[in-house]
């Protein structure tokens, strides 16, 4: 990949690289709207996909800081259209937006707002229209956390890296 880095195929190239083939379920709807109701979310970032995206761009120094700094900036994009499709009750663009930051919330291993997303994908045209704010307002407060943990991740990295190799 050559530099600029276009975000948006970056994303997409990890996907393709790091997908896991989803498994559903007759109970996923219930499950979803049982896991919203009880605010249960996993932890915010999976640092196992942290790591393993390290690896992917071994030898890139920026590599990481690259992909973090894009999925950040894609996903406030797509908050932001969310936003603004929940304004005009269009609910189609807001699943779609929904699935978008899904899918690359997976590959960065931000895995509660992966599962937020997943679980507004789980529900059914009513509960979409009765939950939806309250789901985005959710997701937007879990993007700021997990912007800040990413960002923090980042900073451990720099700091790691300045280590001599010795201590490493």
């Amino acid at each position: 990949m050559s530099k600029p880095v276009d975000s948006a195929a970056l994303l997409e190239a990890i996907n393709q690289l790091t997908s896991v083939s989803p498994h559903s379920n007759s109970t996923e709807t219930d499950e979803a709207v049982d896991r919203h109701e009880a605010s249960e979310l996993p932890p915010l970032i999976r640092e196992s996909t942290l790591r393993h995206l390290e690896m992917l761009g071994e030898g890139q120094e920026d590599f990481l800081p690259i992909v973090i700094h894009g999925f950040i900036s894609e996903t406030e994009k797509l908050l932001e259209a969310m936003r603004h499709a929940l304004a005009h009750n269009d609910l189609d663009a807001f699943l779609e937006l929904a699935h978008t930051i899904k899918g690359s919330a997976g590959n960065i291993g931000a895995e509660a707002l992966h599962i937020i997303c997943s679980d507004v994908m789980q529900l059914g045209t009513h509960l979409l229209q009765e939950q939806a704010s309250s789901y985005l307002t959710e997701a937007l407060q879990c993007f700021k956390n997990t912007q800040l943990l990413l960002t923090q991740h980042l900073s451990r990295e720099v700091d790691s890296s300045l280590l001599p190799s010795s201590t490493q």
